[in-house]
């Protein structure tokens, strides 16, 4: 919660401004202001050149974000992230399992 707060907090909101209207609109910000586009240029994993738990934890927020129309065109590396992500086996396998679900909602 201290990263999310923090992040938007420098996209220019204050902390009695967290509510969920106000964080759909600050959402592009918020990636933005992590760069989280930056973190994916070098490998397009966020802790080295594979899939690593950090990948895993990261997929959550990204998977809510995209899930609720916050990513677009701006974001091109965390789309295709979120693409290598639902095309592993385990992924599939899981979904399969347990069916689709919705983020954030």
């Amino acid at each position: 919660m201290r990263l999310v707060a923090l992040a938007l907090a420098l996209a220019g909101c204050a902390h009695a401004d967290l509510d969920p209207d106000l964080v759909d609109v600050r959402r592009a910000d918020l990636v933005a202001t992590v760069d989280v586009e930056g973190e994916l240029a070098a490998t397009g994993w966020f802790a080295g050149s594979a899939l690593t738990i950090a990948d895993i934890q990261m997929s959550f927020p990204l998977e809510a974000a995209a899930a609720r129309g916050g990513m677009g065109e701006r974001f091109p590396l965390i789309r295709a992230f979120l693409e290598r992500i639902h095309a592993r086996p385990a992924y599939k396998t899981a979904i399969e399992k347990g069916g689709p679900y919705v983020y954030a909602k």
